[in-house]
């Protein structure tokens, strides 16, 4: 099921005396297994609070570390949800989605180096998919979010409480540096950031 050229031995059993083992060269090229898409997310599709930054921020960054379940594994589109309120992104606003691929997959996220893509809101109540450039990773986990502006007294991003933290849910203000949501009480859980990622099935 892998990619490239193989080579083996067959030995073959025999009765005849003379030659009672036969030995034959092998060799094959490999194509590779079929992809399968799986989506990747820590939310469990209700939303019960929202976060954001209440005095106000150039730009606030929400975004999880999700974990494929095997490798290699290729990051394809990002998945958002927004609300509809009125203290949030509005439909037709402007973002930028944020993707990476975290090899190590340690919990410190800060210095990641983020893939940016503009984008809008297409619309509130339901997730918006987003494409990226491809990330494929052997290792670790994929970073995947947002950016806006956060006007005062604005929350952007739906949070899930209800099923329990998975302890991936970060927010920051740079894009550099990063903390965990759960150092916040009130709004500890999990954002609405899902990933859709293929990945070679052997």
């Amino acid at each position: 099921a892998s990619t490239g050229t193989f080579a083996g031995t067959l030995t073959i059993g025999s009765n005849d005396p003379s030659r009672p083992l036969v030995t034959v060269q092998l060799s094959g090229a490999g194509t590779g297994g079929a992809s399968q898409t799986v989506q990747l997310t820590v939310d469990d599709a209700g939303f019960e609070t929202i976060a954001g930054f209440p005095q106000g921020v150039a730009a606030a960054y929400f975004v999880n570390r999700l974990t494929p379940p095997s490798y290699p594994a290729t990051l394809r589109s990002v998945q958002i949800a927004f609300l509809d309120q009125p203290d949030g992104l509005k439909t037709g606003d402007a973002l930028t989605v944020l993707a990476a691929g975290n090899p190590g997959g340690g919990a410190n996220i800060n210095g990641i180096a983020l893939a940016r893509t503009s984008a809008t809101v297409a619309a509130t109540d339901q997730f918006n998919s987003f494409n990226v450039t491809p990330i494929t990773i052997s290792s670790g986990d994929f970073v995947v979010g947002f950016s806006a502006p956060n006007p005062a007294n604005f929350y952007l991003m739906a949070v899930d409480t209800s099923s329990g933290s998975k302890q991936r849910s970060y927010l920051g203000t740079d894009g550099i540096n990063f903390t965990p949501i759960d150092t916040v009480p009130a709004i500890a859980g999990n954002f609405g950031i899902r990933a859709t990622r293929s990945e070679e099935r052997r």
